[in-house]
């Protein structure tokens, strides 16, 4: 796994076309709040966004995309733990925070891979296709909870 730059701006517009429908410009990729992150080959992506919430700092796993070709290699299990690595290495710098992640009930090995990953349910959204919420807490030192 490797950080997204700017160069990679046409690797990332594509995958999020795949899962998203969605595109980024290149000052997205700039911005410190916003860790975007991709496999070496370029064929999957996860973000991370931090803020403050609240008077704590939290973090909240806006995608995951792994493009058709690369799924069922595990891809999926490489991005949690890079959000996951990510997430504490934050939480060391900047104090305790909760990680969110986001997955759709239809998608059932999204939601077994949280599940045993160490993630808890702690919610559901409610909107047109609905979402599980997921949550991690890390402590001052960057440990998960």
């Amino acid at each position: 796994m490797r950080r997204a730059t700017p160069d990679d701006i046409d690797a990332v517009n594509r995958l999020l076309r795949v899962g998203f429908d969605r595109l980024a410009i290149p000052d997205d990729l700039e911005r410190p709040e916003l860790h975007v992150f991709l496999t070496d080959d370029d064929q999957a992506l996860g973000a991370v966004y931090f803020a403050r919430d609240v008077g704590r700092w939290a973090a909240h796993a806006t995608s995951w995309v792994v493009h058709p070709d690369a799924r069922g290699r595990g891809v999926s299990r490489e991005l949690v733990a890079e959000t996951r690595r990510v997430a504490g290495e934050f939480a060391a710098e900047h104090g305790p925070m909760r990680l969110f992640g986001y997955s759709n009930p239809s998608r059932g090995a999204s939601i077994h891979l949280l599940a045993s990953d160490g993630w808890k349910h702690i919610g559901d959204a409610i909107g047109e296709h609905g979402s599980h919420l997921w949550a991690v807490d890390y402590d001052e030192h960057g440990n998960a909870r």
